[in-house]
């Protein structure tokens, strides 16, 4: 969201800095599990009900992602991203 603003309705008891500090966390984590899940690695079509296995199979997941990542984050800062018209990069990092 490269210029734009989003806007969000949040009803909590926290104070605004800490709201605001706590649901950036918390998208983050959305964000992460999405490309988890069907738009990503799809870990829901395994199968696996073990706890144990389960525990080991997300271990590895996760291991693979921020890999991943990490690789996605170099390859930003060699080559240029084309921005597209809205102003947002055309390739994002996850993907």
């Amino acid at each position: 969201m490269y210029g734009e603003v989003m806007q969000v309705v949040i009803a909590t008891e926290f104070n605004v800095w800490d709201t605001c500090v706590l649901y950036r966390a918390r998208w983050s984590v959305e964000c992460t599990f999405a490309s988890l899940k069907v738009r990503g690695v799809d870990v829901e079509r395994t199968g696996i009900t073990r706890p144990e296995r389960l525990e080991r199979l997300f271990g590895l997941v996760i291991l693979a992602w921020v890999s991943c990542l990490r690789v996605s984050v170099w390859i930003h800062t060699q080559l240029k991203v084309k921005v597209k018209a809205q102003g947002r990069a055309a390739l994002g990092l996850v993907r």
